[in-house]
Protein backbone atom coordinates (compact mmCIF):
# COMPACT_ATOMS: atom_id res chain seq x y z
CA UNK A 1 0.00 0.00 0.00
CA UNK A 2 1.23 3.74 -0.68
CA UNK A 3 0.49 6.31 1.65
CA UNK A 4 1.45 9.99 0.80
CA UNK A 5 1.37 11.75 3.96
CA UNK A 6 0.15 15.71 4.17
CA UNK A 7 -0.54 15.78 0.38
CA UNK A 8 -1.27 19.47 -1.06
CA UNK A 9 -3.08 21.06 -3.72
CA UNK A 10 -5.60 23.23 -5.01
CA UNK A 11 -7.40 19.75 -5.97
CA UNK A 12 -6.93 17.98 -2.93
CA UNK A 13 -9.78 19.28 -0.55
CA UNK A 14 -8.37 18.83 2.61
CA UNK A 15 -5.70 19.87 4.91
CA UNK A 16 -3.41 17.33 5.94
CA UNK A 17 -1.45 17.32 9.55
CA UNK A 18 1.26 14.88 11.03
CA UNK A 19 0.69 11.42 10.34
CA UNK A 20 -2.55 12.12 7.71
CA UNK A 21 -2.74 11.45 4.65
CA UNK A 22 -3.87 9.53 1.80
CA UNK A 23 -3.81 5.84 1.16
CA UNK A 24 -5.51 3.80 -2.06
CA UNK A 25 -6.96 0.77 -2.54
CA UNK A 26 -5.02 -2.41 -2.26
CA UNK A 27 -4.80 -6.09 -1.64
CA UNK A 28 -6.06 -5.91 1.56
CA UNK A 29 -8.49 -3.08 1.50
CA UNK A 30 -10.70 -1.28 -0.99
CA UNK A 31 -11.89 1.89 -0.52
CA UNK A 32 -15.59 2.05 0.60
CA UNK A 33 -16.26 4.64 -2.23
CA UNK A 34 -13.71 6.18 -5.40
CA UNK A 35 -10.51 4.46 -5.72
CA UNK A 36 -8.94 6.53 -2.30
CA UNK A 37 -9.34 7.15 1.54
CA UNK A 38 -8.19 8.85 4.47
CA UNK A 39 -5.79 7.67 6.76
CA UNK A 40 -4.38 8.63 10.24
CA UNK A 41 -1.45 7.17 11.52
CA UNK A 42 -0.60 6.92 14.86
CA UNK A 43 -1.70 10.90 16.94
CA UNK A 44 -0.87 12.58 19.41
CA UNK A 45 -3.98 13.01 21.83
CA UNK A 46 -2.10 16.72 23.89
CA UNK A 47 -1.89 17.73 19.62
CA UNK A 48 -4.20 16.46 18.09
CA UNK A 49 -5.00 18.78 15.17
CA UNK A 50 -1.63 20.23 15.16
CA UNK A 51 1.67 19.70 13.50
CA UNK A 52 2.71 16.50 15.60
CA UNK A 53 -0.99 14.96 15.43
CA UNK A 54 -2.70 12.56 12.64
CA UNK A 55 -5.25 15.05 11.09
CA UNK A 56 -6.82 16.61 8.31
CA UNK A 57 -9.59 19.28 8.13
CA UNK A 58 -11.77 20.69 5.66
CA UNK A 59 -13.96 23.84 5.50
CA UNK A 60 -17.67 23.94 4.62
CA UNK A 61 -19.91 26.80 4.26
CA UNK A 62 -24.03 27.40 4.76
CA UNK A 63 -26.16 29.76 3.29
CA UNK A 64 -28.44 29.82 5.91
CA UNK A 65 -28.63 28.48 9.62
CA UNK A 66 -28.72 24.22 9.63
CA UNK A 67 -29.08 21.09 11.02
CA UNK A 68 -25.78 19.12 10.29
CA UNK A 69 -25.78 15.42 10.04
CA UNK A 70 -22.53 13.66 8.92
CA UNK A 71 -21.71 10.60 7.72
CA UNK A 72 -18.41 8.47 7.18
CA UNK A 73 -17.18 5.06 6.74
CA UNK A 74 -14.31 4.25 8.80
CA UNK A 75 -12.19 1.01 9.08
CA UNK A 76 -8.92 -0.07 10.97
CA UNK A 77 -5.94 -0.77 8.36
CA UNK A 78 -5.86 -5.08 8.02
CA UNK A 79 -3.33 -6.74 9.74
CA UNK A 80 -2.36 -4.30 12.16
CA UNK A 81 -2.99 -3.25 16.18
CA UNK A 82 -6.19 -1.90 16.66
CA UNK A 83 -6.35 0.71 19.23
CA UNK A 84 -6.54 3.75 16.57
CA UNK A 85 -9.32 5.79 17.39
CA UNK A 86 -10.84 8.90 15.08
CA UNK A 87 -12.18 11.87 17.29
CA UNK A 88 -14.21 14.04 14.96
CA UNK A 89 -14.06 18.02 15.70
CA UNK A 90 -15.98 21.21 14.35
CA UNK A 91 -14.87 24.31 14.71
CA UNK A 92 -12.15 23.12 16.78
CA UNK A 93 -14.11 21.54 19.39
CA UNK A 94 -14.28 17.85 19.36
CA UNK A 95 -17.56 16.39 19.72
CA UNK A 96 -17.11 12.27 19.40
CA UNK A 97 -14.50 10.01 19.07
CA UNK A 98 -14.89 6.66 17.19
CA UNK A 99 -13.30 3.32 17.62
CA UNK A 100 -11.88 1.51 14.45
CA UNK A 101 -12.92 -2.15 13.61
CA UNK A 102 -11.70 -4.58 11.03
CA UNK A 103 -13.87 -3.48 7.39
CA UNK A 104 -15.41 -0.31 6.78
CA UNK A 105 -18.40 0.65 9.40
CA UNK A 106 -20.60 3.86 8.38
CA UNK A 107 -20.98 6.23 11.67
CA UNK A 108 -23.61 8.85 11.94
CA UNK A 109 -23.09 12.33 13.51
CA UNK A 110 -25.44 15.06 14.50
CA UNK A 111 -23.39 18.19 14.21
CA UNK A 112 -26.28 20.04 15.45
CA UNK A 113 -27.79 23.75 14.24
CA UNK A 114 -25.18 25.46 13.26
CA UNK A 115 -25.52 29.29 11.94
CA UNK A 116 -24.84 30.46 8.69
CA UNK A 117 -21.11 31.28 7.22
CA UNK A 118 -17.92 29.03 7.44
CA UNK A 119 -17.14 25.95 9.81
CA UNK A 120 -14.34 23.54 9.73
CA UNK A 121 -14.79 19.77 9.85
CA UNK A 122 -12.14 17.64 11.31
CA UNK A 123 -10.89 14.23 11.68
CA UNK A 124 -7.76 13.04 13.70
CA UNK A 125 -6.52 9.99 15.29
CA UNK A 126 -5.75 9.84 19.18
CA UNK A 127 -3.02 6.57 19.78
CA UNK A 128 0.06 7.18 20.15
CA UNK A 129 3.34 4.18 19.03
CA UNK A 130 4.04 4.08 22.51
CA UNK A 131 0.66 2.58 23.56
CA UNK A 132 -0.48 0.98 20.71
CA UNK A 133 2.44 0.38 17.88
CA UNK A 134 1.45 1.08 14.37
CA UNK A 135 -2.46 1.76 14.14
CA UNK A 136 -3.81 3.28 11.28
CA UNK A 137 -7.28 4.16 10.79
CA UNK A 138 -9.16 4.63 7.63
CA UNK A 139 -11.91 7.02 6.68
CA UNK A 140 -13.96 7.52 3.17
CA UNK A 141 -17.26 8.60 1.98
CA UNK A 142 -17.37 11.85 4.06
CA UNK A 143 -21.07 13.39 3.76
CA UNK A 144 -22.88 16.27 5.13
CA UNK A 145 -26.26 16.85 5.30
CA UNK A 146 -28.31 19.79 5.43
CA UNK A 147 -31.38 20.54 6.84
CA UNK A 148 -32.51 24.24 7.08
CA UNK A 149 -33.41 25.37 10.30
CA UNK A 150 -37.12 26.95 10.39
CA UNK A 151 -37.38 30.63 11.81
CA UNK A 152 -38.99 30.59 15.77
CA UNK A 153 -42.62 30.67 16.08
CA UNK A 154 -44.01 33.43 18.92
CA UNK A 155 -44.98 31.90 21.88
CA UNK A 156 -48.48 32.98 22.51
CA UNK A 157 -47.12 35.56 25.14
CA UNK A 158 -44.86 37.18 22.49
CA UNK A 159 -47.98 37.25 20.25
CA UNK A 160 -49.74 39.49 23.62
CA UNK A 161 -46.62 41.55 24.35
CA UNK A 162 -46.58 42.50 20.01
CA UNK A 163 -50.75 43.31 20.38
CA UNK A 164 -50.66 45.24 23.09
CA UNK A 165 -47.26 47.40 21.88
CA UNK A 166 -49.30 47.85 18.67
CA UNK A 167 -52.30 49.05 20.95
CA UNK A 168 -50.23 51.50 22.86
CA UNK A 169 -48.84 52.61 19.36
CA UNK A 170 -52.42 52.96 18.19
CA UNK A 171 -53.67 55.30 21.57
CA UNK A 172 -50.73 57.45 21.11
CA UNK A 173 -51.04 57.91 16.94
CA UNK A 174 -54.70 58.89 18.11
CA UNK A 175 -53.87 61.42 20.93
CA UNK A 176 -51.61 63.41 18.53
CA UNK A 177 -54.45 63.47 16.07
CA UNK A 178 -56.97 64.93 18.43
CA UNK A 179 -54.58 67.22 19.85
Amino acid sequence: VTFVYRPAGPNIGWTFQGGGGVAGSYDALTAYEGQRFGLLQLGNPADLFGASGASFTQSFSLDVASTVDLSFALALRPGYRAGQQVAVALDGQVLHTFATASGWHVQNLVLGDLSAGTHVLGFAGTATYAAYGDTTAYIDAVHLGATPVPPPVPEPDGWALMLAGLGVTGLIARRRLSS
